[in-house]
């Protein structure tokens, strides 16, 4: 069976009840826009939440972009050819982010959920600058699926918190917003990498986006921005 049919199979399979009823007529859509990115830019939590997630991808997600010329340059001991050990690291990275999301997902809803996520985004940026400085193939393999779990786990809880947050008739717009700036900010932060590793190397590069994650998590957890989240 493929994708595809996996697909169309567990949608047959839902039982969604009916859409309730349209309480407001349809708005322009700059105007949702506009409406939602008031309630992002007025709300202290939703704000913290999308620029922490904006940041975190900014700087975690060049370790996937830098795989490449670790696999190339730096794991040259590692077994088989690059390619080989790209696709190991790579397969490491997702068996972590499928724990992680599944852990998560077992619990739930529970309580000190904000001081969880910044836990994990300070505990993602000292695994990537992990990562970066060992260079001990069977080590980074295990590190890069520890990473995978917490980039996977503080995702899933940041996501969860800003769909909690966010009133009924906001939720799509809010949400919308929170996805824009978690995937602009991943492509955008790897081309920044990308220049930094070919004037330092791509360690350094990695050490140095672990190591101000790690410090911009805990500023703000320590700071009265991060009181909202971490109450929630």
């Amino acid at each position: 069976m493929c994708s595809s049919d996996l697909v169309v199979f567990a949608l047959a399979s839902l039982k969604l009840p009916p859409p309730p009823p349209r309480t407001t007529e349809h708005k322009p859509i700059l105007e949702d826009l506009a409406t939602g990115l008031s309630y992002v830019r007025q709300n202290r939590a939703t704000f913290t939440l999308t620029l922490l997630v904006a940041l975190s991808n900014f700087l975690a997600q060049p370790l996937i972009t830098l795989l490449p010329a670790f696999a190339n340059n730096v794991f040259t001991d590692g077994p088989g050819t690059a390619a080989t050990r790209l696709a190991t690291l790579q397969a490491c990275q997702g068996l972590g982010a499928i724990t992680g999301a599944l852990t998560i997902g077992s619990l739930g809803r529970f309580k000190g959920m904000g001081r969880a996520l910044f836990l994990l985004q300070i505990g993602l940026g000292l695994l990537v600058a992990a990562f970066s400085l060992t260079h001990f193939w069977w080590i980074n393999c295990l590190l890069m699926f520890v990473t995978g779990m917490a980039f996977m786990s503080a995702f899933s809880i940041s996501f969860s918190i800003v769909q909690l947050a966010a009133p009924d008739a906001l939720r799509g717009r809010v949400v919308s917003i929170y996805m824009v700036a978690l995937r602009a900010a991943g492509p955008l932060g790897g081309l920044v990498a990308g220049a930094m590793a070919d004037r330092f190397t791509a360690p350094y590069a990695l050490a140095a986006n672990g190591a101000l994650l790690g410090i911009i998590a805990l500023s703000i957890l320590l700071s009265g921005r991060g009181r909202a989240v971490r109450e929630l």
